[in-house]
This record gives structure tokens, C-alpha cells and sequence, in this order.
């Protein structure tokens, strides 16, 4: 069973999110701003897992 994601997971994605944005580099060079959406929204959802891992 899945669990909601915790407060710190949650910022522990963000703030890779910021990191990537500063270096100029994508963590996920192959996806478009709609499926990085939708795959957060699923993760926080409980319908799918960490979008970044």
C-alpha cells in the first residue's frame, strides 16, 4: 500500500527541481512539461511513484 508522500519528500523534489533549473540541466530530458505535471500529480495522488526517481 502506498503512502501519501511526506512534507520532506515533497521538498526533497523541489528543491532537485530548482537545482536542475539552475545548472541548466533536465532531470528528465525526455519528458514534456505536461507529463512531468501529470506525474506529480499522480505521485501526490498515490497513482504513481516519485516523479523524479
Amino acid at each position: 500500500m502506498k503512502t501519501k508522500p511526506t512534507d520532506d519528500e515533497i521538498d526533497d523534489v523541489l528543491n532537485r527541481c530548482a537545482q536542475a533549473q539552475d545548472e541548466g540541466e533536465s532531470i528528465c530530458p525526455g519528458a514534456s512539461y505536461e507529463q512531468g505535471v501529470a506525474a506529480a500529480i499522480e505521485w501526490l495522488r498515490l497513482d504513481g511513484d516519485n516523479p523524479l526517481n
